[in-house]
């Protein structure tokens, strides 16, 4: 089954890539055709087969250099998209830096409010729970 499969799938390449390259299989089965019934033109069917076989070969291996070249050049086109990419990125993430970055007296300003906040909490929770003796029920 995969065999037959396989066969199909080749045929339908051979076809494809006869269609777009102008080179006829059907041309080759002419020239066959000359070939066994005529053997006066059989040298010159043996050579246009040659020829159609040259050309086919010839333009897959144009088709197969094409698309490397192809894909050369998107790989390389995605390679440089992704440097600007990062480059971008990494500007961005500076200019953010430098518009919000907080200095270091403001740090510390903070930092004292939040002591000075802590410090009266601590001082005012000196005495019994503000929420009465149930507060442990809340938390469940």
């Amino acid at each position: 089954m995969f065999e037959i499969h396989a066969l199909a799938q080749a045929w339908r390449e051979i076809l494809r890539v006869s269609e777009w390259t102008g080179l006829s299989l059907g041309a080759l089965a002419g020239l066959a055709a000359v070939f066994y019934f005529d053997p006066a033109l059989r040298k010159l069917a043996v050579r246009g087969a040659i020829a159609i076989a040259v050309a086919y070969v010839l333009a897959l291996y144009a088709y197969h250099v094409g698309g490397a070249d192809k894909q050369a050049e998107w790989t390389a086109a995605n390679i440089r998209v992704a440097a600007e990419a990062a480059g971008r990125d990494l500007t961005i993430g500076k200019e953010l830096e430098a518009k919000y970055a907080t200095t270091p007296a403001q740090d510390n300003q903070a930092n004292s409010n939040e002591a000075k906040i802590l410090g009266d909490i601590s001082a005012s929770s000196a005495g019994p729970c503000q929420l009465g003796a149930g507060a442990l029920r809340l938390r469940h």
